[in-house]
């Protein structure tokens, strides 16, 4: 009896057809290396005491049944331009598109940067129009872009953004699947049904979705910290899968970012960024839970980091703060086809500034806030794999 080892453990996860009705899991669907996995289950209770001659309750009755899945992954990619990493699909349940990105060879930009998600148009023959991803400027000799309609036609197209008025000429054909952006969607964000096998039990979940907090140390590999709700499916025993499959590519440490804050590279240590969906859970009389889907209402990305404290002739953080001025937020980690990382916050804001210490170094821990903007819809932050 017992002898059940906690380290024992995998996740499985398939998306749902239809959000909410529960799809077979199998041994393909073990996809994420996950760390600290736990699954709680929110089941309340119905108490029942009424008035008679004793004064013992009745047997309470068990209302709704929600489960909620804990994790952690590593943030890394996947080793091919052509192939998801293993967390596109669970970011998609916390509401993300996922599109595969072209890019195109370029040379010197002119009345630059182009703004990331901004429209850029060719002028060759095939009227070329597509969407630029990542602050694109001087200096830069690839351009990652989604094509909306049209081709680029080779070397001499003059490559044009719509907001920014920033022009390049097109150096080289465009090359298609140089790897995936993640970006914010509104609707239709699909549901997961998911498993948590723990060395002979298993606890399933149905119409799931969630959201996710990027934690970033120096020196350490990042991590995507996951929570999932939906709706109860079982709890009963059942075998680990074997035949699993796992990306077996080290993570890259946090280092070498080039954290581009506005135009400004603050010294820092530590930094996390928090989707902060607002999960709903839909219920249904007419099902065994009484619930159908979690259903993501609200999303208010935020951030956090340590930075060194500086002087205003380098960056005057508590002015951008006073004025709620906008910079641009972006780092890239990792090096190798389908290993490059980025994540993109195009309209960043500094919401708070506290005066902190660490070892004796004076700080200004800044508190960020991640918007949309007037050029672009659903795209407060960004997550690129190239």
């Amino acid at each position: 009896m017992g002898e059940l080892l906690t380290q024992r453990r995998q996740l499985a996860l398939e998306t749902e057809v239809t959000p909410g009705t529960a799809v077979a899991l199998d041994a393909t669907d073990v996809k994420p290396e996950v760390f600290n996995l736990t699954v709680a289950h929110d089941i309340p209770l119905f108490e029942r005491n009424p008035h008679r001659t004793s004064i013992d309750p009745q047997s309470a009755i068990v209302g709704t049944k929600a489960v909620t899945f804990s994790f952690e992954t590593d943030f890394k990619g996947s080793g091919s331009i052509s192939t998801a990493p293993d967390w596109g699909e669970m970011i998609q349940a916390c509401g993300y598109s996922e599109t595969a990105l072209d890019s195109l060879s370029i040379g010197a930009i002119t009345g630059g940067p182009f703004l990331h998600g901004e429209e850029v148009t060719g002028d060759g023959g095939a009227v070329p129009v597509g969407h630029v991803y990542k602050e694109t400027a001087t200096g830069t000799s690839t351009m990652y872009i989604i094509t909306d309609s049209g081709a680029w036609d080779g070397t001499s197209e003059t490559v044009t953004g719509t907001t920014s008025g920033a022009t390049a000429t097109q150096t080289g054909g465009d090359t298609t699947g140089v790897g995936f952006i993640y970006l914010p969607i509104s609707s239709s964000i699909p549901a997961l049904s998911m498993g948590s096998y723990e060395d002979g039990f298993a606890k399933l979940g149905t119409g799931v979705r969630g959201t996710f907090v990027l934690s970033h140390t120096v020196g350490e590999p990042v991590r995507m910290q996951w929570t999932f709700t939906g709706a109860q499916t079982s709890n009963a025993n059942a075998a680990l899968w074997t035949g699993t499959s796992y990306n077996t590519d080290v993570p890259p440490s946090f280092v070498n970012a080039a954290l581009d804050l506005g135009g400004f590279a603050p010294f820092f240590t530590t930094m996390e960024i928090s989707l902060n969906n607002t999960l709903a859970i839909r219920g249904n009389a007419n099902s065994a839970s009484g619930l159908i889907a979690a259903q993501i209402t609200a999303r208010n990305p935020t951030g956090t980091m340590d930075a060194e404290a500086e002087l205003t002739g380098a960056t005057d953080f508590y002015a951008d703060r006073d004025a709620v001025t906008s910079r641009y937020f972006d780092y890239t980690i990792g090096s190798g086809a389908g290993k490059v990382l980025s994540v993109i916050g195009p309209n960043t804001q500094i919401r708070a500034i506290t005066d902190e210490d660490r070892d004796g170094i004076a700080l200004m821990s800044l508190e960020l806030g991640f918007f949309g903007t007037s050029t672009t819809t659903d795209e407060a932050l960004a997550l690129m794999m190239v």
